[in-house]
């Protein structure tokens, strides 16, 4: 129960660049409205005048921090329920709609008869538009520290990660925007396999 309460906490993440990806979608911009009289007093037509934006090339960050979760592990055919706080750095490069990145992140996972602390490296794909982003990785984790409570620690060299995500924008005014990015998470260490919910609120510059 402490696991599924802490889902309703979420951690932060600052965002820099081109960190929000719909933005710099093509898009015809509004500059103006004019209205066309057919009489004195009557607007007969009403002429929109505006501008097409080409899709734009751009640059970005993305530091998470303490992003709560909840996470459903198995190891050696014994399942657990376990809380889950995750950390990570990703930079993304692209152009319009699309964008790659490189994510650096460290995830702790605390189950009842056993705890990891996984460091993975994981390649991003991401596509976005005016609503916000979805994104997608798949990773390696060279190292990983596995304990069992009370018992022995193992250091895991050989882990994998996959994920899927989105990044939903829930307010943007002056620049500046706020998201909540929810995501579903695989990870394979050693002889456990681990299944979480992560969240975390973004403000992007």
């Amino acid at each position: 129960m402490k696991a599924l309460a802490c889902l309703l906490l979420s951690g932060c993440a600052i965002g820099a660049g081109g960190s929000s990806v719909g933005e710099w979608r093509a898009k015809r911009v509004v500059e103006s409205t004019a209205c066309l009289e057919t009489s004195p007093g009557v607007c007969g037509k009403t002429v929109v005048i505006g501008s097409d934006q080409p899709p734009r090339s751009f640059g970005g960050g993305i530091f998470t921090f303490s992003a709560p979760g909840y996470a459903r592990a198995e190891t050696r055919g014994t399942s657990e329920s376990a809380f889950v706080l995750d950390g990570s750095f990703e930079y993304l490069r692209g152009r319009g709609p699309f964008a790659l990145g490189a994510r650096l992140g460290l995830t702790l996972v605390d189950g009842q008869q056993h705890s990891w602390l996984v460091m993975p490296v994981t390649a991003m794909a991401y596509w976005g538009g005016a609503w916000g982003t979805v994104f997608a990785g798949v990773g390696y984790a060279p190292l990983a520290k596995v304990s069992a409570v009370g018992v022995s620690t193992t250091y895991e060299h050989d882990g994998i990660e996959a994920l899927l995500g989105t990044r939903i924008i829930l307010r943007e005014t002056l620049g500046i925007s706020i998201s909540f990015s929810p995501e579903v998470r695989y990870q394979l260490v050693g002889d456990s396999t681990l299944i979480s919910v992560v969240g975390s609120l973004g403000l992007h510059f």
